[in-house]
C-alpha cells in the first residue's frame, strides 16, 4: 500500500490500481447496502474494483444500532464533504454512488431513488471492467499559465 507524504492512503492511490466505486452516504445510513458491498468486497476487489464510502453528514458513517461501519467507510475533511455533496441532489435518497475511472473522472452514477436503484455487485463488476479499458487522458494544462 502506497502512502502520501502525510502517511495516508488516498483516493489517488486507490485509482492507480483501477476504478473506484465512491459511495456518498447521507442520513439515514443505507446499512443493507453497506452490508451487501462488504460481503461482495472480495469479488469486487478480485475484479479490480475498490470501494470507498464517505458520509456527507456528521452522523453518516455510524450505522444503525451502534454497529460498526465497514472499513471502507472513511472520514474526510469538511472541504471534501462539501465538494462531494455537489454530486448529490435532494431527490437522490440516502445514497449516491459514483464509478470513477483511473483518472478520477465520473463514468457512471447511481442513486437509491432512481429507477432500477443501485447497481448490484455483478453489474458493478461489468461496468468496472468496461471502464478499466478506457485510456486515461493526460492531465491538461488549460488555465494554468506559466
Amino acid at each position: 500500500m502506497k502512502l502520501d507524504e502525510a502517511g495516508q492512503y488516498t483516493l489517488r492511490h486507490m485509482l492507480e490500481t483501477g476504478p473506484v466505486l465512491l459511495l456518498l452516504l447521507g442520513p439515514p445510513v443505507p446499512t443493507a447496502r453497506l452490508q451487501q458491498l462488504a460481503a461482495a468486497r472480495p469479488r469486487l476487489s478480485d475484479a479490480g474494483l475498490r470501494v470507498l464510502a464517505v458520509g456527507l453528514d456528521a452522523s453518516a458513517p455510524e450505522t444503525s444500532g451502534g454497529a460498526r461501519a465497514p472499513l471502507f467507510v472513511v472520514d474526510v475533511s469538511s472541504e471534501v464533504t462539501f465538494s462531494l455533496a455537489l454530486f448529490r441532489a435532494t431527490e437522490d435518497g440516502a445514497e449516491t454512488e459514483l464509478l470513477l475511472d483511473r483518472g478520477g473522472d465520473v463514468r457512471a452514477r447511481w442513486t437509491s431513488n432512481m429507477t432500477g436503484g443501485l447497481a448490484p455487485p455483478g453489474s458493478l463488476i461489468t461496468a468496472a471492467d468496461r471502464i478499466s479499458r478506457i485510456p486515461v487522458a493526460a492531465p491538461g494544462h488549460g488555465g494554468h499559465p506559466h
